[in-house]
């Protein structure tokens, strides 16, 4: 089916159909949980008792639906700071009143913090350049107090173990994160270890991006992670738990949309 786009400034359909959101106004709720991984879209909506909405369009997923009678979506924005900026940004376009919740995984910096424990955002460092063309390098990118609040008082609720403070977000994987891969070179080998020395508890890839676009935008957002990688002990989950840990970030995560949707 032939879709015409308005222009290449305001690339949406007349019915502001995205070009790389697969979602229109009405699709998407107001509450969005972001994960990274398009897979894990379908793990979230297991949780829902019926889906009004979904569809897919290179990794970006979209699944919307009934989560204890609150109106919930749930997107992919892929893996890293550039996918995220599109995500984030075509949301805003068709979703007036928008509270965006990274729900995902990172890499652990301060050794008392153990694998499979969750990390929530009080704010991040960003490391990338991509919101440099939004706002300063000195532009803050902090997570909304109320998300905070909901989400320590989710993970008390459910039990569940938890750190809350700073957040690094990487633009990659590899080089970016220090990781010393043969044939590739690393600018900065010890980073971790600095970030660990400052306070920082987690290293990840979208949060401080998703932060920042929500302060734009004047928009709640927060995250939080699953660590599954401790890069002072320079150890790694197996699967089993890598999956184990992301249910309970998504358990925590869907309880804290639906607190902020009876507490608004």
């Amino acid at each position: 089916m032939t879709q015409n786009f308005k222009d290449a400034q305001n690339v949406e359909t007349k019915d502001q159909k995205q070009y790389h959101l697969p979602a229109r106004p009405g699709d998407v709720a107001d509450l969005i949980l972001l994960v990274g991984d398009p897979d894990r879209c379908d793990e979230v909506a297991t949780h829902f008792s019926s889906i009004r909405y979904q569809d897919e369009h290179r990794e970006l997923c979209v699944r919307s639906g009934d989560y204890k009678g609150v109106d919930i979506s749930v997107v992919s924005t892929g893996m890293g700071d550039g996918s995220t900026e599109i995500c984030v940004v075509e949301l805003c376009k068709i979703v007036k009143t928008p509270t965006f919740l990274r729900c995902g995984t990172c890499g652990i910096l301060d050794p008392d913090i153990g694998l499979g424990d969750l990390i929530i955002t009080s704010g991040a460092l960003r490391l990338s350049n991509t919101m440099d063309y939004y706002v300063p390098p000195t532009y803050p990118s902090i997570a909304d107090l109320d998300v905070q609040q909901a989400l320590i008082q989710s993970a008390k609720k459910h039990k569940i173990h938890y750190h809350h403070g700073l957040t690094a977000t990487a633009p990659g994987f590899y080089s970016p994160q220090s990781r010393k891969i043969e044939g590739f070179p690393v600018e900065q080998p010890d980073l971790p270890e600095k970030l660990g020395r400052l306070g920082v508890l987690n290293l990840e890839m979208e949060a401080a991006t998703i932060l920042t676009l929500a302060s734009l935008r004047k928009a709640r957002a927060g995250a939080i992670c699953a660590g599954i990688a401790s890069r002072p002990q320079n150890q790694f989950f197996d699967s089993e738990n890598i999956a184990k840990a992301v249910q309970k970030t998504i358990v925590v995560a869907l309880d804290a949309l639906h607190s902020l949707h009876q507490n608004t």
